[in-house]
């Protein structure tokens, strides 16, 4: 998340963590436990983890320095990773996405109930390590929920040319947003800070998580195939409707009115490829990107409010690593397919506007057929 040289991490948990994971694992019996390493053994970021033991560590006179502090925290981390395995294992199959990170997916290789039932062992798995580790287990559980959520409001948006903006963002801040908003918190708690601390680090990593998912999305349209492991513009040929193809699909022209019509089962490669041309030609790229920025800024700010808030001195050094982190990232990862093109001045208001919505919708009812664009139900 952050470059190396301003990770805040302790040296030596993060292995600490991975070992954590196999040992989790090992525990599991077969069928189940074949497919839980296969997940596992594929690597990926971390991102997870990697920020439970961030924020662990901020506090500048909290218990990190006792030996048995890092035991408990590396195995919370680690419970945050089992649970986002568990849950790309039971999206992978939703998605019947045939690979993950370059290899096959455990529902592919391994068929249906092993998917399931290797996620259900790693929840299970994930539960026993934070229980144990006498962590958070409520913010877990409250991401879980949402995750849940968040993929069902997915799944009721599928192939829906009329989702708007805040349709997206609701999905992205449940489905991605709500585990690193569970990580953040429960680092910070490992840290000794307040509950006002602890809130401002779950709504850094909330922010956080929205940013990363619009980056993945615009990436999934605007990067080339081997950049991003998968077909270029597979989402939309599935029927996910991401930022981009919001944008593109609501420019009331006639390329509009095509991408529209392609927004449907079953398409051709011919018709598949036309739609990726026509989601990379409109101005939905640059929009999502800047939608992007904006939310890597504000969890920005979230961050530096930690050390504004009553509760223990944190480090002022690691608190501005961890809040320029976002937008460094989102910077990095677009640079190549996008450059620096930058969002207007009425764009920029536009997704102020759509940030101070989505934080009001967030108790929203799950979108139901004959809902509007932006989840508001019509009359």
């Amino acid at each position: 998340m952050a470059p190396a040289s301003t990770s805040p991490r302790p040296d030596g948990l993060t292995a600490a963590v991975e070992q954590s994971l196999r040992a989790a694992v090992d525990r599991l019996g077969e069928p189940g436990r074949s497919g839980a390493r296969r997940v596992i053994d594929a690597g990926g970021k971390r991102l997870r983890p990697d920020l439970v033991l961030r924020c662990a560590v901020l506090t500048t006179d909290g218990p990190a320095g006792d030996p048995s502090h890092d035991d408990v925290t590396v195995q919370a981390a680690a419970a945050v990773e089992l649970l986002h395995s568990a849950t790309l294992l039971h999206d992978d199959l939703l998605d019947d996405a045939p690979t993950r990170r370059g290899v096959g997916t455990v529902h592919e290789v391994e068929g249906p109930a092993t998917a399931i039932l290797a996620g259900d062992a790693l929840i299970a798995q994930s539960w026993r390590l934070v229980a144990a580790a006498g962590a958070a287990c409520g913010d877990l559980a409250d991401a879980l929920a949402d995750m849940c959520s968040g993929e069902q409001r997915q799944s009721l948006l599928s192939f829906d040319a009329d989702a708007g903006p805040l349709d997206v963002l609701r999905v992205a801040q449940l489905k991605t947003g709500a585990l690193l908003r569970a990580a953040a918190r429960i680092g910070g708690r490992r840290a000794g800070l307040s509950e006002a601390q602890v809130q401002a680090l779950g709504a850094f990593g909330s922010d956080l998580g929205v940013a990363l998912q619009l980056t993945d999305d615009l990436l999934d349209v605007a990067a080339s195939a081997e950049a991003v492991g998968k077909p270029c513009g597979a989402d939309f040929v599935g029927g996910t409707v991401t930022m981009p193809a919001v944008y593109a699909m609501a420019a009331g022209t006639s390329d509009a009115a095509e991408l529209r019509d392609l927004l449907r089962p079953g398409l051709t490669v011919p018709e598949a490829d036309r739609a990726l041309a026509l989601l990379r030609a409109g101005d939905g790229v640059a929009r999502t990107a800047g939608l992007a920025r904006s939310f890597a800024r504000r969890a920005g700010r979230a961050m530096v409010q930690v050390t504004t808030l009553p509760g223990p001195a944190v480090d002022g050094g690691l608190v501005r690593a961890l809040a320029s982190a976002p937008l460094e990232y989102v910077q990095s990862q677009l640079q190549a397919p996008i450059g620096d093109r930058a969002e207007s001045g009425a764009n920029a208001d536009d997704n102020a506007l759509l940030m101070a919505l989505v934080d009001d919708g967030r108790s929203d009812p799950t979108p139901t057929a004959g809902a509007t664009g932006d989840g508001a139900a019509t009359g």
